[in-house]
């Protein structure tokens, strides 16, 4: 048997992509700069959404003229605190004492509270209005101090007492109801 020794000639083939063996999961580009601009205009836009919805700091306005700032007492810059109830030296005469703050840009010169004594089917037996009395200490003691003379100044506590006289005898003896309603100040 006689060979032959020459190989038949094959042409020579240009290379061809081989077939992906799973069709359910495509194969993966591997880099490129299509895909490097996308995933920066992605980070862009997040990070523009992330800074227009961050709170914004409130701006600075200019301080109020002279003419725009109010000379009255606002509402809530005076606190009543320790407020205690304190028998008078005569028959159905009480004080009420306790302390008062200036919360306010204000040096206050007076304040008129109204109080509400309660009856024991807490409905109100006494409706009245008096004017707060400054009191200072000296020698151990309380006296009074006219707030017209010395007045409560701002960022100041100073003691203070109202007076009850004839107070009803059906009165319930909790502490009465007290809210500010008229407050002066220096320069009115």
């Amino acid at each position: 048997m006689a060979t032959n020794p020459r190989v038949p000639y094959q042409e020579r083939r240009a290379p061809q992509l081989v077939p992906n063996p799973n069709p359910l999961r495509p194969k993966r580009r591997r880099g490129g700069v299509p895909g490097l601009i996308v995933g920066i205009i992605v980070v862009l836009a997040l990070l523009a959404a992330v800074v227009y919805f961050l709170p914004r700091t409130p701006k600075h306005r200019a301080p109020a003229s002279a003419a725009q700032v109010s000379t009255e007492p606002v509402p809530g810059e005076l606190q009543l605190q320790g407020m205690q109830l304190i028998e008078g030296p005569t028959d159905g005469s009480f004080y009420l004492e306790g302390t008062v703050t200036n919360n306010g840009p204000h040096a206050i010169t007076g304040i008129i509270a109204n109080l509400k004594l309660r009856g024991s089917q807490n409905g109100v037996v006494m409706d009245v209005q008096r004017p707060l009395d400054g009191m200072a200490m000296r020698d151990r003691r309380l006296v009074p101090d006219p707030l017209t003379k010395d007045p409560i100044k701002p960022d100041d506590t100073r003691p203070v007492r109202l007076s009850l006289e004839n107070v009803p005898p059906d009165w319930n003896h909790n502490l009465p109801e007290v809210q500010i309603v008229t407050v002066t100040a220096e320069g009115q």
